[in-house]
């Protein structure tokens, strides 16, 4: 229970931690968030040029077709995420450690929305950049 409840603090701090940098960064804030959910967080590059999501769309690539809907749904399954784990503190009638693996699944959910997300989106820009 103990263990439980330090990982649940830990979890929860950094995911408050990376929603505070996301609202003070320059350019940031709740707009900023929102234009990340629009546009998506991933970008792609060509060497030293990022490509636009919007350019990298061509009818006869069906890796390509979905890649910018992929990007904003990774982004928005983030941002939740993050969000869900910080308000996991408001479920007061909860069970303490029903309220502490809700946090942490939130907690894992995000980080697996960034590194799976981002990791399937490097492979599809992959593809995307060697059959041009």
């Amino acid at each position: 229970m103990k263990y439980l409840k330090m990982v649940y603090i830990i979890s929860v701090s950094l995911c408050a931690f990376q929603l505070l940098l996301f609202l003070v960064m320059p350019f940031g804030g709740p707009l900023g968030i929102f234009h990340l959910m629009k546009d998506g967080m991933f970008s792609a590059q060509s060497g030293f040029r990022v490509i636009p999501t919007n350019e990298m769309y061509y009818p006869n690539n069906i890796y390509v077709q979905y890649l910018g809907l992929f990007n904003r749904i990774c982004t928005i399954g983030y941002f939740m995420s993050l969000v869900s784990a910080c308000l996991s503190l408001a479920l007061i009638k909860f069970k303490p450690i029903s309220k502490y693996k809700m946090g942490i699944i939130f907690f894992i959910l995000a980080v697996i929305f960034v590194y799976v997300g981002q990791a399937v989106w490097r492979y599809y820009v992959g593809v995307y950049i060697e059959n041009r």
